[in-house]
């Protein structure tokens, strides 16, 4: 009777302090349950636990309702608080979207800052909602764009002092890092002013580089100011500037006739020249007639007259050159004249007069050695002595296999009269007809090559197509898969090139560094290598740009990907090494800078100087944005400023009454840091002394260990995970398995007897029902958990349980079972044999005990100290006070449950 009335009571205080889960746990006690003043203990809980949960939902913390109202729908069914359940989870369940959506707001964000488009930067941030969560990362993200934003609000304002100083280089130099850390600067009225004022001395600068230096480095020089400032493009000044150079350009190359300067033509013929307002015709004179004089020393060896004076007349009218067209025109006749001997030779041929067709041939090659057609023909007679009939029946089968020489040759060793000859006379002439065909159509190939259709990748498909028709027709042709090969490579170049251009657009710079490092390597295997070359040249321009954009954004790793695809053209681009060799020196001198300023940040954290550190940090970011040092610094950073959050988390549980919570959130913070030591220690002191030492506490003392001190009478023994019994152990065994009843009687004195609860339990290998307890009884509780049971000290009603097997409680494996209110369930701790508590060093016994009115208090004949209070005999401990007495020091802390 006196233990019911004890549970309910417990139930009750628990209710009236707001342990609402405790009081519910309690009233479901087997001993009370069936009682109605039990049931309405539960109810209480129920409906207070729901009513929490209902508040904590409407004032915006779902997570902390759906703990309340998952506790209160475990007591019993709950119609309403299911449905809130089900509200809070929806709630949770949107939040989590919200923050998944604000992230990927906050990452478009981040990418665009770092590329100097801040418009687009601050556009996803307005569109980024409201989440807790992602707040610091964005408002860090807002001080960076204020911050690039002021940057290049500096720049400009530099560039205008140096403007109106008259320092124009260092103007442009200003407004080049404006626009890198902002996009939006280049419509600014300034730059425009600095673009009219470069403007107006561009024709200067360009003509007297031109007198001194010559036509290329005055090309140079105005692409070099093109690009520097692309605003000068759309001003007439640039188009005068090419004009000019155009002029002179088409002048040396008219008087050099063919062998002009081969820099000069590279350059030319590499181009592009930036976009301008208007192109003059001068230069596109230039362009067209540039990649036809470096093509026309190669095309004179290879014995195509026709091509080569198709290629001169071309010359002769772009370059306005008398001795281009006097060229062409003696070739043309010369080979008029060839083409006629071929055909007299052809004709002698075809009547078996093989001597005269010889002599003919050979006087078209004695004149043109080279000459194609002759030499082909000359082969073909020559190859005429086989066998007649099997070399028609050969004839015929190599012409359905599509090699036209072979059986060409073939057919005209059998047109030597007769009626087989006939046949191989006019077999001789359909196969001439459609080697003819295939000639005709590979010189028209060449020609359409060398025009400007082809050099869009429409047209060298088209090329590349009419050569494999070519080559489907004759399969011998010597020239036509070497043509195939590289039109092929030329389309799979350019191909890559506009891959290449559109990994950049979607940022993947490696793939735009390899794309080059290949394109260039493919260069050998081209015809010419000029229109590859332009497309080369226009993604090293791109790599320039970004690498200045990752170099200001402090991306050092893109910039260094950047210089390495730079380096990798310099066979094409003549300035490349030097500017690779620029790039990676910057960002050698960035790196440095940011690693002196990541450790004088961490010299601050020692000293727990944060603002300090968090200054530092932010310059190293701004230098090294991608940096191990910088994103370890930050890491650390962010986990001093989680810690500071999580104890304000745990001092709002505390001030709102939640005990328990804030005890768990305070032990599952990670290790603490040196600078929120003290911050911690006093929280954890303090919350220690809110939660008080009521039901079991743990009593930790120096050099004596750690034991779980429970108050109770009735004392359930379950599994951590259930999280229901008063003492949890993480062990295969029932939430609640078996119960310890302690009982006094008059006569018998204290008896604790082991009750079988909700699993099978085992005493000396029997099991049993309940079985009364005495001094060295082991028992076991399901199939792997063994305890003993102690009386450690003869003097007090206090017991201990031993527990073994690895297995513990709040990490420890001793359990005292306090006999409360009274002297005689004291606890002992001393140096002597009969103690609870064993401490060698210990000069005098120091006892614990619980009053009537259920006070802890501490005793010691000589007294000590409490927190560095003095105290004499006896005196109240409360929950986290450090006690010094009996040359010992200890410690009372509330228990709290694994959950």
């Amino acid at each position: 009777m006196f233990d019911r009335f004890i549970r309910l009571a417990q139930a009750r205080k628990a209710l009236h302090d707001g342990r609402f889960e405790e009081a519910a746990r309690l009233a479901d006690d087997p001993l009370i349950a069936a009682d109605r003043r039990a049931r309405e203990v539960r109810t209480a809980a129920q409906e207070a636990l729901a009513k929490r949960g209902r508040e904590r939902l409407a004032s915006g913390d779902p997570a902390a309702a759906a703990r309340d109202l998952a506790r209160a729908i475990a007591v019993a069914d709950h119609s309403q608080a299911t449905r809130d359940l089900d509200s809070a989870n929806a709630q949770l369940a949107r939040n989590a979207e919200r923050q998944q959506a604000g992230q990927v707001e906050l990452d478009r964000a981040q990418k665009a800052a770092e590329r100097g488009q801040l418009e687009a930067a601050e556009a996803f941030l307005a569109r980024l909602h409201e989440v807790p969560k992602l707040a610091t990362a964005a408002q860090s993200l807002r001080t960076f764009v204020a911050n690039r934003r002021a940057e290049a609000a500096r720049h400009l304002v530099a560039a205008e002092v140096a403007l109106s100083d008259g320092q124009l280089g260092m103007a442009e130099e200003h407004l080049r890092a404006a626009r890198a850390c902002d996009d939006s600067v280049g419509s600014s009225a300034l730059v425009r002013a600095v673009a009219k004022t470069a403007a107006a001395q561009l024709g200067a600068e360009v003509g007297t580089e031109m007198h001194s230096n010559g036509p290329r480095a005055a090309l140079l020089l105005l692409q070099r100011r093109l690009q520097q400032l692309p605003e000068l493009a759309a001003l007439p000044a640039a188009t005068s500037a090419l004009r000019a150079v155009a002029v002179s350009v088409l002048a040396s190359l008219r008087s050099a006739t063919g062998a002009s300067d081969l820099p000069l033509l590279q350059l030319c013929a590499a181009g592009p020249m930036p976009a301008l307002a208007s192109i003059p015709n001068e230069w596109t004179r230039v362009e067209a007639a540039a990649p036809l004089l470096l093509r026309l020393p190669s095309a004179r060896t290879q014995g195509r007259p026709t091509e080569v004076a198709g290629m001169l007349r071309q010359l002769a009218d772009l370059l306005d050159c008398e001795d281009f067209r006097s060229e062409a025109r003696d070739l043309e006749r010369r080979a008029e004249v060839a083409s006629e001997q071929v055909q007299r030779a052809r004709s002698h041929a075809a009547v078996g007069e093989f001597d005269a067709a010889r002599a003919l041939l050979a006087a078209v090659l004695e004149d043109m050695p080279m000459h194609d057609e002759a030499r082909n023909e000359r082969e073909a007679i020559d190859r005429s002595g086989l066998e007649r009939e099997q070399r028609l029946q050969s004839a015929r089968e190599a012409a359905r296999q599509g090699r036209l020489r072979e059986a060409y040759a073939l057919a005209l060793a059998e047109a030597q009269g007769g009626s087989v000859g006939n046949a191989a006379a006019l077999f001789a002439q359909e196969l001439r007809a459609r080697i003819d065909l295939v000639g005709r159509g590979l010189d028209e190939v060449r020609a359409a090559l060398h025009g400007r259709t082809s050099g869009a990748i429409a047209g060298l498909r088209h090329c590349l197509s009419r050569v494999e028709e070519l080559a489907k027709v004759q399969r011998d042709h010597d020239e036509l898969p070497v043509l195939q090969r590289a039109l092929l490579s030329e389309v799979e170049g350019i191909e890559q090139a506009e891959a290449a251009a559109r990994a950049f657009e979607a940022g993947n710079v490696p793939a735009v560094v390899l794309a080059i490092e290949q394109l260039c390597g493919r260069r050998s295997t081209l015809l010419a290598a000029d229109r590859l070359d332009a497309r080369i040249l226009h993604l090293v321009d791109q790599l320039k740009q970004y690498a200045d954009r990752a170099l200001l954004g402090g991306r050092l790793r893109d910039a260094e990907e950047c210089a390495r695809g730079i380096a990798a053209a310099a066979m094409v681009d003549p300035v490349g090494d030097d500017a690779a060799e620029r790039l990676l020196g910057s960002c050698r001198e960035r790196r440095l800078r940011a690693e002196q300023l990541a450790t004088e940040a961490a010299k601050f954290l020692a000293e727990r100087d944060l603002g300090s550190a968090e200054s530092r940090c932010e310059a190293a970011r701004q230098l090294w944005v991608d940096g191990p040092c910088v994103t370890k610094l930050e890491t650390e950073l962010a986990g001093l400023r989680n810690q500071e959050a999580a104890l304000v988390r745990v001092d709002a549980l505390k001030q709102g009454g939640d005990l328990s919570n804030a005890q768990m959130a305070l032990e599952s913070m990670p290790p603490t840091p040196p600078m929120l030591r003290t911050r911690i220690y006093d929280m954890k002191k303090s919350l220690a002394q809110a939660q008080g030492l009521e039901g079991a506490f743990l009593l930790r003392v120096d050099e004596g260990g750690e034991f779980v001190v429970l108050r109770s009478e009735s004392i359930s023994i379950g599994n951590v995970r259930d999280g229901s019994a008063d003492l949890p152990i993480l062990a295969a065994i029932a939430g609640k398995h078996a119960r310890i009843q302690r009982s006094m009687s008059f006569h018998g004195g204290m008896q604790d007897t082991l009750l079988a609860d909700g699993g099978e339990v085992r005493v000396r290998g029997s099991k049993v029902a309940q079985h009364a307890l005495r001094p060295g009884d082991k028992f076991q509780l399901g199939s792997a958990l063994h305890c003993t049971y102690q009386t450690p000290c003869k003097r007090s009603l206090t017991a201990m349980l031993q527990v073994h097997g690895g297995f513990q409680v709040a990490g420890t494996d001793r359990v005292l079972l306090l006999k409360d209110r009274g002297r005689d369930g004291r606890i002992c701790l001393g140096a002597g044999p009969d103690v609870h508590v064993r401490v060698g060093s210990a000069t005098e016994e120091v006892e614990l005990f619980g009053t009537k009115l259920g006070q802890i208090r501490v005793r010691c004949a000589s007294g000590g100290d409490i927190d560095g209070v003095p105290f004499r005999d006896e005196h109240p401990v409360s929950a986290g006070a450090t006690v010094r007495a009996g040359g010992m020091s200890f410690v009372l802390l509330p228990f709290v449950r694994a959950r």
